[in-house]
Parts: C-alpha cells; structure tokens; sequence
C-alpha cells in the first residue's frame, strides 16, 4: 500500500507532530508499505500536496494535524480513487471525531492498512463569486465569532482556553439579523448559532447536531436562538450529551440546499477556519464526493 502523509508541525497543542508520525509510519514501512511525508509551511500547502500524491498514485493520503489541515488535504484528495484519513493533531478534531477515527496518532497510522473505506458527502458554500468547501460543518454567528478570536489568539490551545473564551466573551456578542431560506422553511431573525452540519460536532466531544451524518447526502442544520447568558450556561452541558436538540430555544431541519441572507457583516466559518462577510451564503450538499479511510 502507498500512503502518503501530510503533516502540520504546528497543529494544535502538539509541536513534535512530524518527527512523531515520522517514527509511526517508519513501522509501516516494516510492514513492506510505501511512505511519504510531507511538512507543511503554510495555508493552502496540504491541498497542493495532496492533489501531487493523488497524481502520483498512492492508495491513502494521511492529514496529520488539525481541522483546517484535514479541510486543506481532502479538497485535493475528492473525485479521486485515492482515500483519505486523518490522523488527529489538532486541539478539537471535530472532523476526526465525526468519522469516528481513533482519536490517538499511534492508534491511526497503525490501523490503516486494515482500514475500512466509505464515501462521504461534502460541503459547498458559495460567497459571492468565491466557492470553498467543508466535510464536517460550516457555522454563522457566535461559534464563528468565537472561532475568529481563538485562531488570533497566543498561547495555549484546547478545550479550557476555548471555553473560558466563549464565557468570557459572551455578553459582548450581537447576534446579526439575517434570513434563512432553505427548502420550505423561510426564517428571519438574530439566531445566536446557525450550524449546517455534515458531521454531528465541533470537537472535544461538543456535538451541535447530534443525529447528522456524513453519507445521507443532506446537511442538518442546528439553530440556536438566542438567550440570556444564565440559560446558556445551564444548556450547555447538552452539547457534550447529544441533547442540545431536545432544548426549546433551537431549531432542527434537515436539507440538502439553504441560503443565509445577512442584513450586514456576518462571521461564519468552515470547519473551523473563520471568516467575515456582508454576501449572501449558499449551501449545496454534494453526495458521496470524499472516499474516506477508517483506521481499523
């Protein structure tokens, strides 16, 4: 088997990720497989990479690091007979999580020549004359929000930094009117979290739309109206108990095309990787477009 792995040195809260993986995959060598490492230097590497070892042949393309590297080299590895897998570096692994690979490094490349392949649906979102995709989720509104403040920040990545971060800053929040139009559903209003979901979480365990899944070739879309801070502490745990559906104050749909029409600036983001616009947004699920390794 060749396998190819594409590697963030500087993914989440680990910084010795290449010379790690490099000692993995020596194993798999052993093994009589083919291996290739290859360090990214910057945004846009692991897709250029990626779409070079597809070209090149090999049999499974390996993201080592975060979700915006797992994004970055499944964009060059979709409509292909290469499979993906991730090996999981970063400080959430949403995208890990949600394809139910093993969440510790050793685990993963060890399981990939017994691996299990699937095909999964991707995201595509279209902003102005621009198209980007996402194959776990894309969020508008507070997620978003928090998500451009912890990308900017120094220091120590994870969980904690992140919560302290969404607790801290929320009261500071405005939510942006805006209409949704997705289906039959017509919605005008501030949602506090608008997620279109392929995968059912963010990461460390925060499941936003439980009951998604990546191969039934539509998004769930989880919106949070918004409350006071008192009541959003207190619903919160829901989140980490598949329960945050259940809650009076959010939403439920299930589609396969939806369109945001901000009234101003909005942030959103795709799995993880924040952004801003006054556009409007437009979702269109693409069925079975990613093949996809489970390390077994």
């Amino acid at each position: 088997m060749k396998i190819g792995f594409i590697v963030n040195p500087r993914a989440g809260t680990h910084h010795n990720a290449y010379e790690e993986v490099s000692a993995l995959a020596g194993k798999l060598v052993a093994q009589g497989h083919t291996i290739t490492l290859h360090k990214t230097q910057g945004p846009g590497d692991a897709t250029v990479m990626a779409r070079n070892l597809v070209q090149q042949g090999y049999d499974v393309i390996a993201s080592a690091g975060g979700d915006g590297t797992a994004n970055e080299t499944a964009q060059g590895v979709m409509d292909s007979d290469s499979a993906f897998t991730i090996i999981p570096y970063g400080s959430g692994n949403g995208l890990a999580r949600g394809l139910a690979i093993p969440l510790k490094p050793s685990t993963a490349v060890q399981g990939i020549p017994n691996g299990k392949v699937r095909r999964i649906d991707v995201g595509q979102l279209t902003d102005g004359p621009q198209e980007r995709l996402f194959f776990g989720f894309a969020g508008i509104g507070y997620d978003a929000y928090i998500g451009r403040l912890f990308n900017q920040r120094k220091g120590r990545r994870g969980l904690l930094p992140y919560v302290y971060l969404s607790l801290t800053a929320y009261n500071g929040y405005a939510p942006v009117a805006l209409t949704l139009k997705a289906d039959d559903v017509l919605y005008s209003g501030k949602p506090f979290i608008l997620a279109i979901a392929n995968t059912d979480e963010y990461g460390n365990g925060a499941r936003i739309a439980p009951n998604a899944l990546p191969d039934d070739g539509a998004f769930d879309i989880s919106m949070i109206q918004s409350m006071s801070f008192v009541k959003g502490l207190l619903n919160g745990w829901r989140l980490f108990n598949g329960t945050i559906d259940k809650v009076k104050d959010v939403v439920s749909l299930r589609v396969q095309e939806a369109e945001v029409i901000p009234s101003g600036k909005i942030y959103y983001h795709m799995d993880g990787e924040a952004r801003e616009t006054n556009n409007t947004l437009h979702f269109k699920i693409l069925p079975g477009r990613l093949k996809v390794l489970v390390p077994n």
